[in-house]
């Protein structure tokens, strides 16, 4: 069997803002070339283990969460992320990888930007940027230079069927707490 990467249902991290996320396709070096300065500080720390046993699920075709790239659209780059080691065991494996691209205003002076409801009522405000607000043409060159190519429409992830799986702990713990 060739390896793959077969993307958990993540309500997680699907659900998390979904007006302000695209999910691409990504090499692991495009994925760690991305990281930029989100990287300063974890340069060195590769857990092997954790690689291996991703490794071995990739290998079995077994379903792993996706990665994920919290993009600052104004300062364009990369603010957080969650997916090195999934990187890493892909990058041996020769396989690219989901992530999920969220846009995320990391400036201190800026503007919360409107959530609304499917009837276009705001309910809410974010620091989470919609695609809409940014437009597709700006998601487009945010994508290229990320070497990011979109999977499927929103609408389409939004009909899929959800799939009954052990979801990564730690990223649904880091997910929750923001």
């Amino acid at each position: 069997m060739m390896p793959r990467y077969v993307m958990a249902h993540s309500p997680q991290l699907e659900d998390w803002h979904p007006e302000a996320q695209v999910l691409v396709e990504m090499s692991p070096d495009a994925f760690s070339r991305a990281l930029g300065t989100a990287m300063e500080g974890f340069e060195h720390f590769k857990d092997k283990e954790t690689v291996e046993r991703l490794k071995s699920r990739m290998s079995e075709g077994l379903e792993i969460d996706p990665g994920y790239i919290d993009y600052d659209p104004f300062k364009n780059q990369v603010v957080r992320h969650e997916g090195r080691h999934r990187a890493d065991a892909a990058k041996e494996l020769g396989i690219n990888m989901p992530v999920i691209v969220y846009f995320y205003d990391t400036r201190k002076d800026g503007q919360k930007h409107p959530v609304t409801s499917p009837y276009g009522d705001v309910y809410d405000y974010t620091r989470y940027v919609s695609r809409e607000e940014l437009g597709p043409e700006r998601v487009q060159r945010i994508l290229t230079k990320l070497n990011a190519t979109p999977v499927t429409s929103q609408s389409t992830r939004r009909r899929s069927t959800p799939v009954s799986v052990s979801h990564s702990v730690h990223v649904s713990q880091y997910r929750r707490r923001r």
